[in-house]
């Protein structure tokens, strides 16, 4: 009998992960505080589970898509402040989906806003994720998404221990960022 947003949900499943009884729980934490209404937010995300919105892998995606260096420095100054915000192979993980979704867009450079929200996997009234597609897709040409997603690959070996001697969780993931920025 709830409703919840696309995006909420998102900050809902990618920080509980698939464990059906935490979800369980933390969906009876949110009934018991919504007093009465049916619909769950993202601050509601935030202030009953204790998930930062402005802190969150999707955020991170957004920034690197607008090349926000500034707010993407600041998701990666946070998550070394606090090392299990965002674990390292769930950030590679949603950044590699991302990065796939606009290879495949780049794949049609003249696509309509309906197929880059299909593209997307997303609703056709989703306008401002369109938006942001369409931002990243200016600023990530074909060859930036591949390098991107190479780089992705690269971190994720780097993180498992390929060719990695010394560099934790926090650097890998600093240097990653600015490597797909730049």
């Amino acid at each position: 009998g709830y409703e919840i947003s696309r995006k909420a949900l998102m900050l809902l499943v990618d920080h509980i992960g698939n464990d059906l009884s935490r979800i369980e729980n933390e969906i009876e934490k949110l009934a018991v505080n919504l007093a009465g209404r049916t619909n769950i937010t993202e601050d509601d995300i935030e202030k009953y589970i204790g998930i930062s919105k402005e802190f969150n892998v999707f955020e991170l995606t957004k920034s690197l898509g607008a090349r926000d260096v500034v707010k993407a420095q600041k998701f990666v100054h946070y998550c070394r402040a606090n090392a299990k915000s965002n674990p390292l192979p769930m950030v590679i993980g949603t950044l590699y989906t991302y990065f796939s979704k606009l290879y495949l867009m780049s794949l049609e450079p003249n696509a309509a806003d309906a197929r880059i929200l299909a593209l997307a996997g997303l609703s056709p009234n989703n306008r401002s994720a369109l938006m942001d597609y369409r931002v990243a897709l200016r600023n990530y040409p074909m060859k930036r998404v591949e390098r991107a997603l190479s780089l992705l690959q690269e971190y994720d070996l780097k993180f498992k221990g390929v060719n990695n001697v010394s560099m934790d969780e926090g650097q890998l993931l600093q240097e990653m960022v600015i490597k797909i920025l730049q």
